[in-house]
């Protein structure tokens, strides 16, 4: 069986929700939408309604407030390709609001206000840069001229939205990727790529976090498996005006290195995780700045991968997500929690 959360959103220490999927094995073999929410004191399983399409996955999820949280990801059948799922929970429900609407797959969503909420996809693996809007009232979709992935989007408020991904080059070969939205219109931003050896090197931005207009940090991997290259994490920052490339320490001896999400509390307080090892064997891969410079931290010895992050900044209090192989080939969920302290 295998059981994931791929991403998590905290409102409180005892009102968190993480989304994912779910697939036995031994059943029909397909992957359904995952929602878990903890109470302070323990996990539950939220039943959320079924989509049109047999195959569900939750990649995103943005939380205002405990009666207004969005969860998107996408449905799809054997046949008809990844379409939009875009769920709503609004105090004791979990609603389908797009239910395969668009062709497109949404891998993250960020909530400004009840009635600004952004969506990031893209419309195949990888087709055009897919976003989408909610104005309280009904989403709308925009494609991006660019054939890109979108895996994230942050908000710092109505006029200021960044979305991150990869765009393809030369058949397997990805540049990192980045579009800014100003209150009118999405335009690119040039971003370094650090691994340019060959055409078909692999870079990616996973994740992006906003303190400011001109304080904005983003994790990425880069990669060559063709080459020979092993995954190497690394981080990004904005500082109004460029994108520069910020060194992290690699962990371990020939073993990828993945990051996979970022949170920032303040300037000289960033968290970014993901993954050590090579497959099947990965624990989790978590580092912090400190203004300064990036530095390893211990994380709970339970092995696996970690794809989800969230804070809470009234107490510095983290929250991540992801996956464990627990025997044979069981994957369970794992949740990693830590206050900070700072």
């Amino acid at each position: 069986d295998f059981n994931s959360l791929n991403a998590v959103a905290a409102l409180s220490s005892t009102d968190v929700w993480a989304v994912g999927q779910w697939e036995r094995f031994a059943g029909t073999d397909y992957n359904h939408a995952l929602v878990e929410h903890w109470d302070g004191t323990s996990w539950v399983v939220i039943q959320t309604p079924h989509p049109s399409l047999p195959i569900s996955i939750l990649f995103g999820v943005a939380a205002l407030s405990s009666n207004d949280v969005w969860a998107v990801g996408y449905e799809e059948n054997l046949r008809s390709g990844y379409r939009t799922l875009i769920e709503h929970w609004d105090g004791s429900t979990w609603t389908i609001i797009q239910d395969g609407t668009h062709e497109g797959w949404l891998t993250s969503v960020t909530a400004i206000a009840p009635d600004d909420v952004w969506a990031v996809g893209s419309t195949n693996y990888v087709g055009q840069g897919l976003i989408e809007h909610w104005d309280g009232t009904t989403w709308t979709k925009t494609l991006l001229q660019d054939a890109v992935f979108l895996r994230s989007v942050t908000a710092i408020n109505q006029s200021d939205v960044w979305a991150v991904g990869q765009f393809p080059h030369d058949g397997e070969g990805d540049y990192t990727y980045a579009v800014h939205f100003d209150g009118s219109s999405w335009t690119q931003v040039p971003t370094p790529s650090p691994l340019q050896r060959h055409n078909i090197d692999q870079n990616w931005l996973t994740s992006v976090t906003a303190l400011a207009s001109d304080d904005v940090w983003v994790a990425g991997i880069a990669r060559d498996p063709d080459y020979g290259i092993l995954d190497r994490a690394f981080t990004e920052h904005w500082d109004g005006s460029t994108w520069t490339v910020v060194p992290s320490p690699r962990q371990g001896d020939n073993v990828n290195n993945d990051f996979w999400g970022i949170v920032a509390f303040d300037p000289s307080n960033v968290w970014a995780v993901g993954s050590v090892g090579n497959d099947p064997d990965f624990a989790p891969l978590i580092e912090h700045w400190d203004g300064t410079a990036w530095t390893p931290v211990a994380p709970a010895s339970t092995g696996g991968v970690l794809l989800g992050l969230a804070g809470i900044g009234s107490n510095m209090e983290l929250w991540s997500t992801g996956y464990r192989t627990k025997h044979n080939r069981y994957t369970g969920t794992l949740v990693q929690h830590l206050c900070t302290g700072q």
